[in-house]
């Protein structure tokens, strides 16, 4: 078998890096749940369900996936740790202040889900307890199972068996879809190299200095061409069937 061809990134500027660091892709996940524990309730609250966007934007974007690069460091190199600190310090101050004023203005109960979710993202992006925290499940619980049941509940405040049964099939798609990034070389293995080829004037390159703890990255193995092209494969058709189960969600709600 061959080995998959290492492709080199482009040179990284404080902008890309930020853009990286947004992780559009796996976010549109969330945001696809979001939108279909939502639509999954007779009717929608558009009110509410814009500021959970945004609390949700403001969590992830700007926090969790910044305290995940100050933890493991391996995108970023033209970002001083400073400006992840203050990304997340925003972050958390969006989306505890649109967390408190939804709790007050539809229902103390929902202050369960905003434990739930500042919990996982805390356990999972700082790896507390190590494997224990950072795994495939805790994942699929925090970035799947929630969003779906805590917009569904932000729009009812009840839980239904369906949506629940829902909550736990998209927790085994995320679970699935971060587990086949194990198959694919790591990504950022190309900035890696480029980075110290240009801090070590291209004399040589050697292991990246800061440790890059992503599940689909640890080894930083170079799969067999076959096996990495199927890992993508698979994560694309996982992509796009998440978009049509949304599209299917939105429609049905707006047939019924």
């Amino acid at each position: 078998m061959e080995l998959s061809e290492i492709k080199h990134s482009r040179p990284r500027s404080y902008l890309r890096d930020a853009y990286t660091l947004l992780h559009l892709p796996r976010f549109m996940f969330i945001v696809c749940f979001m939108i279909i524990g939502a639509f999954m309730a007779p009717r929608v609250n558009w009110t509410v369900f814009i500021l959970e966007v945004i609390a949700v934007s403001g969590g992830v974007l700007l926090t969790a996936y910044r305290l995940d690069e100050m933890k493991g460091g391996h995108v970023s190199a033209n970002i001083p740790k400073s400006h992840h600190k203050i990304s997340a310090v925003i972050g958390l101050i969006i989306m505890f202040g649109i967390g408190a004023y939804l709790i007050i203005t539809v229902h103390w109960t929902l202050i369960f889900w905003a434990i739930l979710g500042f919990v996982g993202v805390v356990l999972y992006n700082f790896e507390i307890g190590g494997k224990v925290s950072h795994n495939e499940l805790v994942f699929g619980l925090t970035w799947a199972f929630t969003p779906v049941c805590a917009s569904y509940y932000m729009q009812t405040l009840t839980l239904t068996v369906p949506v629940i049964l829902f909550g736990l099939f998209a927790m085994v798609v995320a679970a699935h879809h971060i587990w086949s990034y194990g198959m694919c070389r790591c990504y950022h293995s190309g900035t890696c190299k480029e980075y110290l080829e240009h801090q070590e004037g291209h004399k040589k390159v050697t292991p990246f200095r800061r440790i890059c703890h992503g599940m689909e990255c640890q080894a930083r193995l170079v799969m067999p061409t076959e096996v990495h092209k199927h890992g993508w494969e698979l994560i694309n058709v996982q992509f796009y069937t998440i978009i049509v189960l949304t599209l299917v969600f939105v429609t049905m709600h707006f047939s019924l």
